[in-house]
C-alpha cells in the first residue's frame, strides 16, 4: 500500500496498517516535522523535528512491526509522471497530501494508467472525508465524479472556500480509522465498500 503524504492521516493510516498485518507500506513525503505538527502526527515525537517525515515515520513503524517492510520515499508529486513513478507496482493508494490542490487530478490519473485502486481522505473544517474509493475499471474516475457535479465536492468547497484545511487532532484520528476499516475490508473482502464510488463527509461536532 502506497501512501502519499505522511502528515496527520498519514500516520494514523499507516500505523493501522501496519499492526493490522498489511505486508509492505509505501510512504511518500519530501516535507520535514515541524513542532505544529505534533497536534495530530502521532508517529512523531519533540526530539523529531527538523527530521524527514518518511523517515522517521519508517523507524516508527518498524517498531510495531518489523514483519512489515516499510519503504520510505522521499520525493515531492509535482506531475502525473512524478505520481505514477512513486505508487507503481503497489496494490493500493492512499491520498492524504492535499497540496497542491492540483495533486487530485495527477493521482487521479496515474491510479488510472497504472490500474491501481485508490482511496482519497482529507478533511475541510470540521468534517473530515473519506473516499471516494476508485477502483479503475469498476467505478468512474475522480474527474468524471466531479464533472457530474458531485455534490459532496460543492459542499466540502462551501465549507472552505479559502482551500485551506486548519488541523485538529481527533478528527484526524477519527476519519483515518474510518479509512483504514474501509481499506481492510478492500483486501478482506468481508463486508460491503461504503466508499466505493463515493464519498462521505463526516461531521465531527454532530457524528
Amino acid at each position: 500500500i502506497a501512501i502519499i503524504g505522511t502528515g496527520g492521516i498519514g500516520c494514523w493510516i499507516s500505523l493501522q496498517l501496519a499492526v493490522a498485518g498489511v505486508g509492505e507500506i509505501r510512504l511518500i513525503d519530501h516535507d520535514v516535522i515541524e513542532l505544529t505538527n505534533l497536534t495530530r502526527q502521532i508517529l512523531f515525537t519533540e526530539k523529531d523535528v527538523g527530521q524527514k517525515k518518511v523517515d522517521v515515520a519508517k523507524r516508527a513503524l518498524e517498531l510495531r512491526n518489523s514483519q512489515c517492510q516499510i519503504i520510505a520515499v522521499d520525493c515531492r508529486v509535482d506531475s502525473t509522471n512524478d505520481a505514477q513513478n512513486a505508487i507503481r507496482g503497489s496494490d493500493f493508494v492512499v491520498l492524504s497530501a492535499d497540496f497542491p490542490p492540483e495533486i487530485h487530478n495527477w493521482i487521479d490519473e496515474a491510479c488510472r494508467l497504472e490500474k491501481i485502486p485508490y482511496m482519497n481522505v482529507g478533511y475541510v473544517d470540521d468534517g473530515g472525508i473519506v473516499g471516494p474509493l476508485i477502483i479503475p475499471g469498476k467505478t468512474p474516475c475522480l474527474s468524471c465524479i466531479e464533472g457530474a457535479g458531485n455534490p459532496l465536492t460543492e459542499e466540502a468547497s462551501e465549507i472552505n472556500r479559502r482551500k485551506r484545511a486548519p488541523s485538529y487532532g481527533p478528527l484526524n484520528g477519527l476519519i483515518s480509522s474510518v479509512a483504514s476499516i474501509e481499506i481492510l475490508k478492500f483486501f478482506g473482502d468481508f463486508a460491503p465498500l461504503l466508499t466505493k464510488g463515493k464519498a462521505y463527509i463526516i461531521d465531527s461536532v454532530t457524528l
